[in-house]
């Protein structure tokens, strides 16, 4: 109450992600060292335009959170052990070299042959499991290198949304339009920036934006949050829940700086309608513009012959470009046999006579499956065209033991394995070297390494920014350089 009116005043605290992906997609959110983050200032730029409204944002350098430095178990334990032998061995040695000292006084200096040698080999497992002990904490400081470049950068950081209402002649009215009004302040923020907050009910915050900010009350709004982007960063549990509610990195809020893409743009020869192609999407000009140019991509089906791997975390559209895959390639006269786990394409495909569709209903083994089709497809004549198109969705729920062996030896048959996977780690080493990759994002640092290392293109950091539905592909016998496709509608 003031001067005899009622104002309504609310404060939110902003706390977590709610849709990751789509934050991502909008603010760049990540650990990569080629990518900015500006959620804080697009957040308080838009926010700040609605009346009545104040932003407070505090950071401080000394961080309100106990952090600790990720170290493996095994290594951990592994220099326990070395220490408890060394510590073990050396006790031993010692002990020996009193008896020896001893005995030689006790009985004029005659002393057992045995002694020494027994206090010679005590010392040497002690210098062995010292030298133990010395390497394996060389390795765990190798380890926590990444942890302290870590520690440097970060400092805590609180943002608070303080609502009001206009003066109101009643009190009741006061409330119901500060309640209105908060609702309608945490929808805008959850649905334009996927940011969910919750209510600050610390009456030292709510009734006084210039708090102090190392109070007591104060301390658990702070999240963990980074002065510059470290690659690497494998935090504990208590530090990961804290990065979880993290969702800015700046102390100074950046300026908006245009990323070298470095995108190679294909030349006319990927557009050009052949016999057996299959008609994917469109050319790419642009990752982080989001640059689509009308120009049509068609994919030589035979290339399938040497197989492909699509890679994608979920719902960034893995299934649908199998199905145009698919699709393509029954409309070409191809036979297509597909395993699906979950039924994501037995649910959108249409009967047709030259396909099989193999719904799994979870993980099973494939192996007899494959081995039916191997004794079928050996007889064949070889072949650079396609004849049968084999589909594996969700490859680790799908065991075969002879996978690798179809794999290498049908191609030449014109038999194509496209295989669909989250993780690099679900397919045998032996045969991720295939001739085409669709990248539709990665899960780990090592994966992105990975894919750099195959492509050998500058434009491969872009992976961690693209877009729903857009692959970054690579298949050489085809065309020489990696280059970017938005996935076409399927059925159209």
């Amino acid at each position: 109450e003031r001067h005899g009116k009622f104002i309504g005043i609310a404060c939110l605290a902003a706390k977590e992600i709610t849709d990751k992906e789509s934050f991502v997609r909008k603010f760049g959110l990540s650990f990569e060292k080629d990518v900015q983050w500006h959620a804080i200032s697009g957040l308080l730029d838009h926010l700040s335009r609605s009346p009545m409204f104040k932003a407070v944002l505090i950071t401080l350098g000394d961080i309100p959170f106990k952090l600790e430095p990720d170290v493996p178990d095994d290594l951990q334990g592994r220099i326990n052990w070395a220490r408890r032998n060394y510590e073990y061995h050396k006790e031993k040695a010692e002990n020996l070299k009193r008896l020896v000292e001893k005995r030689s006084g006790d009985f004029g200096g005659v002393i057992p042959t045995y002694l020494p040698k027994q206090m010679k080999e005590e010392q040497d497992h002690a210098r062995y499991f010292l030298e133990q002990v010395k390497s394996l904490e060389s390795q765990m400081q190798e380890h926590l290198k990444q942890y302290f470049i870590i520690k440097e950068n970060l400092f805590a950081s609180a943002l608070f949304f303080y609502v009001y209402t206009s003066p109101k002649e009643n009190f009741e009215d006061a409330v119901r339009e500060i309640e209105n009004r908060k609702y309608s302040a945490k929808m805008e923020i959850v649905k334009t920036y996927f940011v969910k907050c919750s209510d600050v009910k610390d009456p030292l915050i709510v009734f006084n934006p210039e708090f102090f900010p190392q109070f007591e009350e104060v301390k658990k709004y702070y999240c963990l949050t980074l002065a510059q982007d470290c690659a690497g960063f494998s935090s504990d549990k208590d530090v990961a829940i804290a990065l979880k509610y993290m969702f800015t990195s700046v102390l100074e809020l950046p300026k908006e700086e245009e990323i070298e893409e470095q995108i190679h743009v294909p030349s006319e020869e990927v557009s050009i309608p052949r016999e057996r192609t299959a008609f994917i999407g469109y050319v790419v000009e642009s990752v982080v513009k989001r640059k689509i140019k009308k120009r049509r991509v068609y994919f030589p089906l035979n290339i399938l012959t040497s197989h492909a791997i699509i890679y994608g975390k979920t719902r960034v559209g893995k299934s649908f470009l199998s199905l145009i895959l698919i699709n393509e390639a029954l409309a070409n006269g191809i036979r297509v046999i597909v395993f699906d786990p979950h039924g994501t394409l037995a649910s959108r495909l249409k009967p047709n006579p030259l396909l099989e569709i193999n719904f799994t209903k979870g993980k099973v083994d494939i192996s007899n499956n494959l081995e039916r089709i191997y004794e079928e497809a050996s007889n064949w004549p070889e072949t650079n065209e396609l004849r049968l198109l084999i589909v594996l969705d969700e490859t680790r729920l799908l065991k075969a033991k002879n996978l690798v062996y179809c794999v290498n030896e049908l191609g030449k048959r014109g038999v194509g394995f496209l295989l669909i996977t989250q993780y690099s780690t679900s397919i045998p080493p032996e045969i991720r070297n295939v001739g085409t990759y669709f990248i539709m994002s990665a899960m780990s640092e090592t994966e992105i390494q990975r894919f750099k290392e195959i492509t050998l293109h500058p434009s491969s950091k872009l992976i961690t920014r693209l877009p729903k539905a857009v692959s970054y592909v690579f298949s050489p016998y085809w065309y020489p350089e990696p280059f970017f496709i938005k996935n076409r509608k399927v059925g159209r």
